[in-house]
C-alpha cells in the first residue's frame, strides 16, 4: 500500500512540475505572430499606405515608411519602437495621421493595454493611443518631431489560455498529493 502511495506521489509530482514548466515557457506576445500595418491618413477609414504583413522576430524593424522622414516600426515581444530619421517632420492635423497595427494571422493573444515606456524628442501622450483586442492605433496628427526621435510603447496581452490551464492543473496535482499525505 505504501509503494502505491509513493508511486502516486511521484507521478502527480512529476505531472505538476511538467505542467508548471510548460506553463512558464508559454507566453503571450508579438514574437512568432504576423502583424499587419497601415499608415492611415486623413482618417481611420483611409489607408494612405499599406505597409503589409510581417512575421515578428527579434531582428530589426518590421515596417518602414518614407515621407519627408523615414519612420520605422520595430516590434519585439511586448514593445513597439517607432523611430523617425532624416529631417524635422510635422504630421499634418487631420482626424487621424498615424499607424494602425493589427493581428494579421488571428493568433495574437488579446491586447489589454498599450502604454508609453519612453520618448525621445517626440511629443506624444496616452490620448494619442487607442487599442482593442486586435488593433493598435497611434495618432501623430499635429505633432512635430526632430530627427532621431523615438517612441517606445509597452503592450500587454491576456495570458494564453493553455498556459493558465496547465498552471492550474499543476497546482491541482500539488493540492491532491498534499491532501492525501
Amino acid at each position: 500500500m505504501k509503494a502505491v502511495s509513493i508511486k502516486k506521489f511521484v507521478i502527480c509530482g512529476a505531472a505538476a512540475i511538467l505542467s508548471m514548466c510548460v506553463a512558464l515557457q508559454a507566453h503571450a506576445g508579438f514574437v512568432g505572430n504576423v502583424v499587419h500595418a497601415d499608415y492611415l491618413f486623413p482618417d481611420i477609414g483611409n489607408a494612405y499606405k499599406n505597409l503589409g504583413d510581417a512575421a515578428v522576430n527579434a531582428a530589426g524593424p518590421e515596417f518602414s515608411v518614407k515621407f519627408a522622414s523615414t519612420i520605422t516600426a520595430d516590434i519585439s515581444d511586448t514593445n513597439i519602437l517607432i523611430d523617425i530619421f532624416d529631417v524635422n517632420s510635422f504630421f499634418v492635423p487631420s482626424i487621424f495621421n498615424g499607424f494602425h497595427f493589427s493581428d494579421a494571422s488571428g493568433t495574437l493573444s488579446p491586447i489589454t493595454g498599450v502604454t508609453i515606456a519612453s520618448t525621445n524628442n517626440f511629443d506624444f501622450n496616452a490620448s494619442d493611443i487607442t487599442f482593442d483586442a486586435d488593433d493598435i492605433f497611434l495618432n501623430f496628427q499635429g505633432r512635430s518631431v526632430v530627427p532621431d526621435s523615438s517612441l517606445l510603447l509597452n503592450v500587454t496581452f491576456i495570458p494564453e489560455p493553455m498556459s493558465a490551464l496547465l498552471f492550474g492543473l499543476g497546482l491541482t496535482f500539488i493540492g491532491i498529493t498534499r491532501r492525501k499525505n
